[in-house]
């Protein structure tokens, strides 16, 4: 409770995020503000993100990133939610990201321009309960290993290239 006296300081609006996120991670309603200024030089400075081995959330959303996700991401072994959505990341997605980032609780690039398969890494992340790969060009089979993720509840494959209709190992 503040003193008399003392203003307590809002949050500002752009700080929550909309009600739609549904991952139970008390974090994962945090949002940034958007945005669009971020050159070459920012995604070198992006990379350096990795150093940071106590992060636990990475919002990245809406934002100019453009090339591939640095694998240097790596290092942020805490990292529970990561957002990198609504950029323009292209190529195959680092299959260090699962074999990795084992704290993940929410992984989100939807809005991109990843292509080549979804890495079955992905599926050795048993924390993930949301995986958002959406509005992409990933294409082949939907790994059937991703079935095996039991805190899984949203996944979102929809506008990519995908063949294949089961999830069961």
């Amino acid at each position: 409770m503040a003193s008399r006296g003392a203003a307590a300081m809002p949050l500002p609006t752009s700080s929550l995020s909309s009600p739609s996120s549904r991952c139970s991670h008390p974090m994962a309603r945090w949002h940034h503000g958007t945005s669009q200024s971020t050159t070459a030089a920012g995604q070198e400075s992006f990379a350096a993100v990795g150093t940071l081995r106590g992060l636990r959330l990475l919002n990245l959303s809406t934002n100019s990133l453009q090339g591939n996700i640095p694998v240097a991401l790596v290092g942020c072994t805490n990292l529970s939610l990561l957002h990198l959505s609504d950029n323009q990341f292209q190529g195959e997605f680092p299959t260090e990201i699962g074999a990795s980032l084992k704290n993940l609780v929410l992984l989100n690039v939807e809005k991109n321009g990843f292509s080549g398969e979804i890495p079955r890494s992905l599926a050795d992340l048993p924390l993930l309960e949301e995986l958002n790969l959406r509005v992409n060009r990933f294409s082949g089979e939907i790994p059937p290993a991703l079935g095996n993720l039991t805190n899984l509840w949203i996944l979102g494959l929809d506008y990519n290239r995908l063949s294949g209709a089961s999830l069961h190992p």
